[in-house]
């Protein structure tokens, strides 16, 4: 009998798969791939074309997950995916909040990509955490679910939002209520090294959470779900369905030179049958009866998302990225 592990480990409901043929099927799919690349074209910009190509889209491997009814331990408060401490810390990083960090955040634009093309968002490789410049984070339904099932939950105000917990390490209550600024404090309230940045009530009381925090409306199979990398996100507490809420992850993953870098070594994994970079090791699904396989992808957008062949196009983005894949 072949093992899988999973999370919670008493009660699983993320499954450590990666390629199983009905994943892969999906990010391979031409409307997956058309979807996550308009996405990226739509809505974000880059001053340097040449660090970043917004029309090319590389699959990222994730996981599955599989929420039981009645279930109340997978839950996640209030947080924000791409690094935590990262953020303030590399100086890279910290660039793509300078409108924010230098008293303009009326002008911050949460969709220039251009510096968050080579900050490093994972300074402490953590299990679990992302290396890579996720633009959106995306699950893909595979089930009916709805308000109070256990689905996710979105912050709706983007800019301000992150102009708040951008700024918030610099700012302390007083005794009166009011707030002052701080230039002495090390605490950065949520962010911990080799965590993401978690949110709450008491760390961040103007932004009303959770009540702040809606849920998405009802998602059938087929349904694709994308929010930015810097939205505050939760999952709802309970699981008060009658069904199981099944997705997908499945984000969306623009061309740079540290995201290809990530996919030349997924792209091992996958062949070996073990788990992604990102994610913990073992001999995963390597010896598991029907996982797929390389020849199961079909299409050459699809064959260069994932490393097996080579990307059209022109620019020195391009051509790194070929170079880096070995065509």
């Amino acid at each position: 009998m072949t093992y899988i592990s999973g999370f919670p480990t008493n009660n699983p409901q993320i499954w450590e798969l990666y390629w199983s043929p009905s994943q892969l099927r999906a990010r391979a799919h031409p409307n997956t791939l058309m979807a996550t690349t308009w996405l990226n074209t739509a809505f974000f910009r880059t001053d340097d074309p040449n660090t970043i190509s917004l029309s090319h889209q590389l699959s990222y491997a994730d996981r599955l997950r599989i929420r039981h009814p009645g279930d109340a331990q997978f839950a996640l408060g209030p947080h924000v995916d791409g690094g935590g401490l990262e953020r303030w810390e590399d100086p890279e990083y910290r660039q793509v909040y300078t409108k924010i960090l230098s008293g303009n955040w009326e002008e911050f634009d949460s969709f220039d990509a251009t510096h968050r093309a080579k900050a490093v968002m994972d300074m402490y490789s953590t299990v679990g955490g992302c290396s890579i410049f996720r633009s959106w984070q995306g699950w893909l339904s595979l089930s009916e679910t709805g308000p109070g099932e256990g689905t996710l939950k979105v912050f709706p105000f983007l800019k301000e939002a992150t102009a708040y917990w951008i700024l918030r390490p610099f700012v302390r209550p007083t005794i009166d209520g009011d707030w002052e600024l701080d230039t002495t404090s090390t605490e950065f309230h949520g962010a911990t090294p080799g965590r993401g940045l978690e949110l709450s009530r008491q760390m961040h009381p103007h932004l009303g959470l959770p009540a702040s925090l809606p849920s998405l409306p009802i998602m059938r199979p087929g349904d694709y779900v994308f929010w930015q990398g810097d939205a505050i996100h939760a999952v709802e507490s309970v699981h008060r369905g009658k069904n199981e809420a099944i997705v997908m992850y499945i984000p969306s993953v623009p061309m740079c030179d540290m995201n290809v870098d990530y996919i030349k070594d997924q792209r091992e994994a996958f062949l070996k049958g073990v788990p992604p970079p990102d994610f913990p090791g073992g001999v995963g699904e390597r010896n598991h009866i029907g996982k797929g396989l390389e020849k199961s992808l079909s299409g050459e957008t699809a064959r260069s998302a994932f490393g097996f062949a080579k990307f059209q196009g022109t620019g020195n983005i391009v051509e790194r990225a070929n170079a880096i894949l070995g065509y």
